[in-house]
């Protein structure tokens, strides 16, 4: 028998197995059930737990085409029924007036646990007393290429009331931030480059406190941040390490799920003790992430009202709270 006759029999023999045993997967994982339809129990609670009544549950399907969406109300318990097929993927969003939305994105057959008497939870916070504050999108671009003024090793201070760098790089007065840059590409090995970033703060208690919290293309709920900055546990440096080295590829510190507290402008006694400070948070890594400034010193609401933007921008206002 001809040997390429033998090889392409081979091949085929190989693609029919690899079919077959990724039918039988499917059907372990999802049994009889694949491509059935059930009904769902979406619950909405608020941040504290609490079922929310009259929440509009809006989900859609991904065979059913872009804007085509179904509507249900949740009920005493907060629940609302929908209906599926196993074979569906569904983004659900839930929604209240007086709350700030949510939702997740789920693809029910992928788990072999999956369990649609057990209520999906869509947790949508309460809005409470969002206030004006100085608010914007620092996109400085990731590395490598980081727009910070300056050259390697030198401490250039950010004006965050300002919304800008110190003089001489910017119009700002007061470091609140200050940003050193150390490293860079070396041409001598290509597109090799190691590279940091260490981030300090001009006061005594001044610092940054990092919390995670999930992506928007997971649906993030729209305020990701608790409702108040913490009082205590800042840090007064952060260090954020990248690099590229043959072999062994793209390294960074960086995290996409990553957000800040931070406390600034912070003031102290003679014998240490705290006077006042400035609070606000970061959604986002540096260097590429959007900040929010309370005006008002001590105050450590960062509950912040998109339509009191401090900064007026216009054309690019910060949309999340």
């Amino acid at each position: 028998m001809n040997v390429n006759v033998i090889k392409i029999s081979r091949s085929v023999v190989f693609l029919v197995l690899l079919f077959i045993g990724g039918w039988c997967f499917l059907m372990r994982v999802c049994g009889a059930e694949y491509g059935s339809e059930f009904t769902m129990k979406i619950q909405v609670v608020d941040d504290a737990g609490k079922p929310v009544q009259n929440a509009s549950v809006r989900t859609g399907l991904k065979d059913e085409g872009t804007g085509r969406m179904k509507r249900k109300w949740t009920d005493a318990e907060g629940v609302a029924l929908v209906a599926f097929r196993r074979v569906d993927s569904a983004k659900t969003n839930a929604y209240k007036e007086g709350y700030y939305s949510s939702g997740v994105t789920f693809i029910p057959w992928l788990s072999p646990d999956f369990d649609p008497s057990e209520p999906l939870v869509v947790k949508i916070k309460r809005k409470k007393n969002p206030i004006a504050m100085y608010a914007k999108n620092m996109s400085f671009g990731v590395t490598p290429g980081i727009k910070i003024p300056g050259g390697v090793g030198e401490k250039i201070g950010f004006d965050l009331q300002v919304g800008d760098w110190v003089k001489p790089y910017g119009e700002g007065v007061i470091s609140d931030f200050i940003f050193e840059k150390e490293g860079g590409f070396r041409e001598v090995l290509g597109n090799d480059f190691s590279q940091k970033i260490t981030i300090t703060f001009s006061n005594e208690k001044d610092g940054l406190i990092p919390f995670e919290g999930p992506l928007p293309i997971h649906e993030a709920p729209k305020l990701r941040s608790d409702y108040e900055a913490p009082e205590e546990g800042y840090l007064s440096k952060w260090v954020q390490t990248t690099s590229r080295k043959s072999g062994e590829g793209f390294k960074t510190t960086r995290k996409h799920e990553r957000n800040f507290y931070f406390r600034v402008r912070t003031k102290v006694d003679e014998r240490g003790g705290f006077v006042s400070a400035s609070y606000g948070k970061i959604y986002g890594d540096f260097m590429s992430f959007v900040y929010y400034l309370n005006p008002t010193p001590n105050d450590r609401n960062i509950e912040f009202d998109p339509n009191e933007n401090l900064f007026r921008i216009t054309g690019n206002d910060v949309t999340l709270p």
